[in-house]
């Protein structure tokens, strides 16, 4: 009989607390109380430590499945191969998510092309060709160029899945290339897809396709990417429900979440800043409505020699500021950083001295976009603490 593991993309987000989650603490812990199986998003930023993933393996309950995003550096950057080495960053991540594999809750390793990376059958092989073959595969196609035979003949070869997609760009295909199925649903927002609440109508048009599924495969995997406030988990326990894998508990817990996400206050705790008086401040004056008057004077003050950059771009800045770790995703709306007052202001959504010092020393058209953006859009943008996954 196929078993349905059925979860989210990640679940360290702190606008979940008073939605889905009772506390700040032990976020895993209390995910586990109603889910099997989890996605981590976080390692396609940073490779987890095996400290970290030693941590989670002691949490996640007998019979928990994981599944993780292969890192970026091996997928946008270095593109499979094409454009540089990855050997020592495919090692260490393997050597690092090795706990998950001992405690026998490895699910699948999605590996998430980029957009732009067209059809391309010898480099995928190639990398398909490498892997190590204790884990599974589901490979993420982003460019409507690897729809065809030949591409999932290419993954039927290697046993890797391909991923099916509920998303704006590419149709939702429920193509089968493996004895496991994985499915990503990405919400179908305009920009970004994941601020996307699906209704009760369109998750039940997914039921008879992902029956269909089950006569095909030994597992299906399915894990909801629209996160914002805390969508993912009420359309991942409905999902469950139609299906009739629920118990009481996690039938109240769904009942509890859709009354919350319902109440007028939540819909409008976000507080959307004013579009004009944005537009007419300078980049400090912006910074400031962002933080406060101290933490933007110390980040001003924190050296240039404290401060490195491994990628500074207007979609992506990932950096290295004194003993700490920042990642800026203008395309996923997206502050992944971990010092101890980040800690505590991610969840009110301020920045720290940090993330000012990289901010002002980033191009300036650069560095508008952004705090314009966030000023303009603050609920659509996610806050994380990469304490490396909280556990």
């Amino acid at each position: 009989m196929t078993k349905l593991y059925i979860g989210t993309s990640g679940w360290s987000y702190i606008d979940w607390v008073g939605i889905f989650y009772k506390s700040p603490e032990r976020l895993l812990s209390q995910y586990c109380r109603y889910f099997k199986t989890v996605e981590m998003d976080s390692s396609f930023y940073t490779i987890p430590s095996i400290e970290v993933m030693n941590g989670i393996a002691r949490t996640i309950p007998h019979g928990f499945k994981m599944s993780l995003k292969m890192p970026r550096y091996i997928t946008h950057e270095s593109l499979l191969g094409k454009k540089g080495k990855f050997d020592d960053i495919l090692k260490q991540f393997y050597r690092n998510i090795e706990p998950i594999l001992r405690r026998g809750s490895a699910a699948a390793i999605l590996i998430q092309l980029p957009p732009k990376f067209g059809y391309d059958p010898v480099t995928l092989e190639n990398f398909l060709s490498i892997l190590d073959d204790r884990y599974r595969y589901a490979v993420e196609f982003r460019e409507p160029s690897w729809l065809k035979p030949e591409t999932y003949k290419l993954l039927e070869r290697y046993n890797a899945a391909y991923t099916i997609v509920d998303e704006p760009l590419l149709p939702p295909e429920a193509i089968v290339t493996t004895d496991i199925a994985y499915i990503r649903w990405h919400g179908r927002g305009r920009r970004p897809w994941y601020n996307y609440r699906y209704t009760d109508h369109e998750l039940r048009e997914w039921i008879p396709k992902i029956e269909a599924i089950m006569d095909q495969v030994d597992h299906i995997y399915g894990y909801f990417n629209n996160h914002f406030h805390g969508y993912a988990v009420e359309n991942a326990l409905q999902i469950l429900d139609m299906f009739g894998l629920l118990d009481e508990k996690g039938r109240e817990e769904l009942e509890k979440i859709k009354n919350r996400l319902d109440k007028p206050y939540i819909k409008k705790r976000m507080l959307k800043m004013d579009e004009y008086l944005i537009d007419t401040l300078d980049l400090k004056g912006i910074l400031e409505l962002l933080t406060d008057k101290k933490r933007l004077e110390r980040g001003l003050r924190i050296s240039d020699k404290e401060l490195h950059f491994t990628r500074a771009d207007p979609d992506q800045i990932v950096a290295d500021i004194r003993d700490y770790k920042v990642i800026i995703d203008s395309q996923e709306r997206m502050i992944i950083h971990n010092c101890g007052d980040w800690q505590r202001l991610h969840m009110e959504k301020k920045l720290c001295k940090h993330l000012v010092k990289i901010i002002v020393a980033i191009p300036r058209e650069d560095a508008l976009n952004i705090v314009r953006d966030l000023a303009k859009n603050i609920d659509l943008w996610s806050f994380e603490y990469l304490e490396t996954p909280t556990t």
